[in-house]
């Protein structure tokens, strides 16, 4: 066992960063969810991190935080979250053809956390999202996104799910590294 661990330490943390570009990318975000007609809209922040590797493989992973917004109406099952996240680990490819633009898609699995007023709750789901970066120099630029997240939420004291959808479209800076 101790053998695996060492084997999987030296792949995340030697092999990966020496054969990939490491790309940090903070943002700001419009968040907008869906849950049975009901709407929520949020100013979200939203930091992801991207290893782009020479052959277009890319791993990603990205961490949204919605922290300011409006609901049309709370609903009874899941009332307003007084603070939540979504992360996303994806798994994708990014075309580098054209000079200093960076195209990247990529699809993976989210999972959040909602806390709420009686409790928490664990979003799972399917995440995509499509990434455009535009480098100035080497090492600076600018980056867009619009990421899709589908999660299912289970009831809190029933059994079964409701089906959540968010869309959100981001703007921000992006560092090579």
């Amino acid at each position: 066992m101790k053998k695996y661990l060492i084997v999987i330490f030296l792949v995340l943390f030697i092999y990966i960063p020496a054969s990939a570009q490491f790309v940090l990318s903070p943002k700001t975000a419009y968040f907008n969810s869906n849950l049975k007609n009901h709407h929520c809209h949020y100013f979200d922040l939203s930091l992801d991190a991207m290893y782009a590797f020479k052959s277009g493989f890319t791993i990603m992973s990205t961490f949204d935080f919605p922290i300011v917004g409006n609901t049309e109406k709370p609903l009874e099952k899941y009332p307003t979250a007084n603070g939540n996240f979504i992360n996303s680990f994806m798994l994708g490819y990014t075309y580098k053809g054209i000079e200093n633009l960076y195209i990247t898609t990529t699809a993976g699995l989210s999972i959040g956390l909602a806390f709420l007023s009686h409790g928490y709750l664990f979003p799972l789901g399917i995440a995509l999202q499509f990434d455009i970066q535009y480098y100035f120099n080497e090492n600076f630029g600018i980056s867009f996104a619009l990421k899709e997240d589908a999660l299912f939420l289970p009831y809190i004291k029933h059994s079964g799910f409701d089906f959540l959808n968010v869309n959100i479209l981001k703007i921000g800076v992006a560092f090579k590294i």
